[in-house]
């Protein structure tokens, strides 16, 4: 389990202040994970909650247009993009929300990964995130996939330290309930 001093390691390394709210991102940049929805969604979540900042692991064949698309927003002092990582209990522990947004795709381990290091979640209902997420009480599904809707659902998530604390204690239980080996070899 990480603490405090990974999580001030990483914002440190980032230069992201120690009291600002980070949401990450773990997927690959291609056309079905979205990359274009979620920066825009960063947009909306910056114009209401301008302290935070966003940090992006992956990589793929639409990093450049990405990282043009962050500029012409004027984002690039609150978006982080950290490429390909390895070791990824550092990033989980430096964040408050992972937040994917796929269009398509299978059980996202990301999903998973994050919960069970105690990281509330709000995601696209698409692939298997259903199945990933007991919404409402480890994590937030969205059925829109639009920005503002999108970014409205992340930053009330953000906003709200009751359901966030909760939401970090319940996701490692739900984990180890749905998830353990015996309970998928059941």
């Amino acid at each position: 389990e990480f603490g405090e001093c990974e999580r001030a390691g990483l914002k440190g390394r980032l230069g992201i202040p120690a009291s600002a709210a980070v949401i990450g991102g773990v997927f690959r940049l291609v056309p079905q994970k979205q990359p274009f929805l979620w920066i825009d969604s960063v947009a909306c979540i910056a114009k209401e909650l301008p302290e935070s900042h966003f940090v992006l692991i992956g990589d793929g064949p639409m990093r450049q247009d990405l990282a043009s698309r962050i500029r012409d927003l004027g984002l690039g002092n609150c978006v982080h993009l950290l490429g390909t990582q390895s070791e990824l209990g550092a990033f989980y522990s430096a964040i408050d929300v992972v937040w994917p947004v796929p269009k398509a795709g299978g059980l996202a381990s990301v999903l998973l990964e994050a919960k069970n290091a105690g990281v509330p979640v709000v995601c696209t209902n698409a692939g298997g995130n259903r199945e990933a997420v007991n919404d409402g009480i480890t994590g937030l599904i969205c059925d829109e996939s639009n920005p503002e809707k999108l970014g409205a659902m992340v930053k009330d998530a953000i906003l709200d330290d009751d359901w966030m604390a909760s939401a970090t204690r319940a996701g490692p239980v739900w984990i180890r309930d749905r998830f353990s080996a015996q309970k998928l070899a059941e």
